[in-house]
Formats: structure tokens, sequence, C-alpha cells
């Protein structure tokens, strides 16, 4: 009896943790801006990782930026509504959003979001990103 019940537990600490394991590192946005191959996954259920490849770097690679410790907000509402994750590392915030629905400007046919690069409170660069 006893060695049914082990087998029990050990087989239901292996299923959570293959469960946890598939929770971990899920790609949730990636793109390709003018310069760069942009991946954000989670490395927690709240907690996003980013990572930048410049072209034509292959994703495969090590990336030439990571950042860690990203936080995701909601704003917006309906077709106007948007996933914005934002980075910091130092005095440079990334901070991209999923969508161009609602823009002032004409981004490409292609664009599904935008890359803002801010320097010491300063946008420096802007990148639509494209699928």
């Amino acid at each position: 009896m006893q060695y049914r019940l082990l087998l029990a537990v050990i087989f239901a600490i292996s299923s959570h943790q293959a469960i946890a394991a598939n929770q971990l590192e899920h790609i949730v946005f990636t793109c390709k801006t003018s310069k760069h191959t942009i991946l954000i996954d989670t490395i927690t259920a709240n907690t996003y990782r980013y990572r930048a490849w410049n072209l034509p770097k292959s994703t495969h690679l090590k990336p030439d930026m990571e950042v860690l410790d990203g936080k995701m907000k909601y704003e917006g509402t309906g077709i106007c509504g948007s996933n914005i994750y934002s980075f910091k590392t130092g005095n440079v915030e990334f901070n991209l959003d999923d969508s161009v629905n609602c823009s002032e400007e004409w981004p490409p046919k292609e664009a599904i979001g935008n890359l803002y690069v801010v320097v010491g409170g300063n946008e420096k660069n802007h990148y639509y990103c494209i699928k």
C-alpha cells in the first residue's frame, strides 16, 4: 500500500512540475522591426522578459539584448485595446504594444504593434512591429 502511495505522490509531483515548466517561458508576443527581431515571453506567471536580436541574426543564437522583470498592462477598450509591455534597464525603457488599430498615424499595412525606446524620459526611437 505504501509503495502505491509513494508512486502516486511521485507521479503527482512530476505532473505538477511538467505543467509548471510549460507555463514558464511562454511566448506572448513576437515581431520584427526594421532592425530587430523581438520576442516577449513569460518567465513566471506575471513577469515578462524582453529579448531582441539584431537583424539578420537568428533567434536560435544568444540575444543582443535581454531585459528581465517586465510588466504588462492592458489599456483601452474594444478594438482600441492593447497589451502594453514595459521593460527598463538603467535609464532606458522599452515599451511595446500589440495594436495599431487606433493610431493617429498611418502604420504600414502589415504592422501589428509599436516599439518605443525611451532614454532618460525622452522618446528616442519608434519602430513598427511587423509580423
